[in-house]
């Protein structure tokens, strides 16, 4: 009888997402946020976002736009900026 515990390295390795699907998922979490008005925390996200991954373009453009959404212009041009 096997043991659940009992996993190979490789069995860890399918069940660890990806950088790219982690940041797929972070950055929907900060869309969600976005659409229910919730910009610190849509902020938040963006950012992790662009920590995992800092040449997405697509989380700059995200990040920059809830800035905008918060009044904050200069923050949000110097997103554009890096991109």
């Amino acid at each position: 009888m096997s043991n659940k515990l009992d996993m190979t390295v490789e069995d860890s390795r399918l069940q660890t997402p990806s950088k790219s699907k982690l940041n797929s998922m972070t950055t929907s979490v900060g869309r969600f946020y976005e659409k229910r008005h919730q910009l610190d925390d849509a902020l938040d996200q963006y950012s992790k976002a662009l920590l995992s991954n800092p040449d997405d373009t697509a989380s700059y453009i995200d990040r920059s736009r809830v800035f905008l959404k918060m009044g904050s212009i200069d923050k949000a041009q110097e997103d554009t900026s890096n991109q």
